[in-house]
């Protein structure tokens, strides 16, 4: 099963690092020790989102340069310690060299579950790493074409970097009101993409909250339900896509 897991996007706004965030708050409450680290250097906002911006000191950045502990750069979300973070750093000047990240990826997948990447949308970082650390790379894009199409070409460039493991989420899909999707056909987003096709995150208010609190993926509803069956494929477990 994938121990490393990294989330990237071909463009920004398609609700990457929502994805991110819901993801490890899925395996938290499977009890699955999770960490997110997240590489948006100068934008970053999962401490925002995980709402623990106020217990946030020190940053990747921090880290990797050897200026604080681990134990206070990695940031506990939820009570029970099944999910941490360790924030991007918030100055675009920050010096950070990749190859460290990339060591220092590998050193956290020995002491949780599942590491989840929230890499930057583009295709630098992603190229740099996922070869290096990835077991497995979610793309994350919506019905419209622009997403797509550069989702395609982010999956294209990492296949020529030798990254086999891809899988797509579609995200931010109206299912009651197709129509209202740039593209209504869900089988055209994974033919631009190129990548089969893990999960379907519908348009939710839920996702739309710019915190979610550590207790929101332990509720029964329609995102919870997504998530925790894009999480059990992840880990191998055979869920049919849930699609409404």
């Amino acid at each position: 099963m994938p121990n490393i897991i990294l989330v990237t996007s071909g463009k920004g706004g398609v609700g990457k690092s929502t994805v991110a965030a819901a993801l490890g708050l899925t395996y938290a409450a499977m009890r699955r020790k999770t960490v997110i680290v997240e590489l948006d250097i100068g934008l970053r906002g999962l401490d925002l989102m995980l709402g623990v911006e106020d217990r946030t000191v020190y940053d990747l950045g921090n880290i990797v340069r050897g200026e604080c502990k681990l134990s206070d750069g990695v940031v506990p979300v939820t009570a029970d310690g099944h999910l941490s973070l360790v924030a991007a750093p918030s100055g675009i000047s920050s010096r950070i060299d990749y190859d460290d990240v990339a060591a220092f990826c590998k050193a956290l997948s020995r002491f949780f579950d599942t590491v989840i990447v929230d890499a930057p949308a583009g295709i630098g970082v992603s190229l740099l790493l996922a070869p290096k650390i990835a077991d497995l790379v979610l793309v994350v894009a919506t019905p419209d074409m622009v997403s797509a199409r550069d989702a395609g070409r982010l999956t294209g460039m990492l296949g020529q970097y030798g990254v086999s493991d891809i899988r797509l989420v579609i995200n931010k899909v109206y299912h009651k009101k197709i129509h209202q999707n740039e593209i209504e056909d869900l089988d055209a987003v994974i033919d631009l993409v190129g990548a089969q096709l893990i999960g379907v995150v519908p348009m939710d208010e839920e996702l739309s909250s710019i915190e979610f609190g550590p207790d929101s993926f332990r509720k029964k509803t329609l995102c919870s339900k997504v998530f925790y069956n894009i999480a059990s494929r992840i880990l191998g477990d055979y869920i049919e896509l849930l699609i409404q």
